[in-house]
């Protein structure tokens, strides 16, 4: 059994690397528990751009997991 990897975005620089590590332990088919504070949610939205905010109560983790996974190397969320 392969043990998760704990992701944590929080309110320090560097969304990019956090986003590019988490699509590449998923492409590995690695287990990864997200973790995306409230302040890593405004980093993400200012360093990248992402349009999204999640509460974590009223919106499934999915979500934002998979707006993460779509973001590409030239600074655009394919799915925005």
């Amino acid at each position: 059994i392969m043990t998760p990897i704990v992701l944590a975005i929080t309110g320090a620089s560097g969304a990019i690397y956090a986003v590019r590590l988490l699509q590449q332990l998923v492409q590995a088919n690695q287990s990864v528990e997200l973790i995306v504070s409230p302040s890593g949610q405004a980093v993400l939205a200012q360093e990248l751009g992402a349009a999204f905010r999640f509460d974590g109560r009223n919106e499934p983790a999915s979500r934002l997991i998979t707006e993460l996974l779509q973001y590409n190397m030239q600074g655009q969320f394919a799915s925005l």
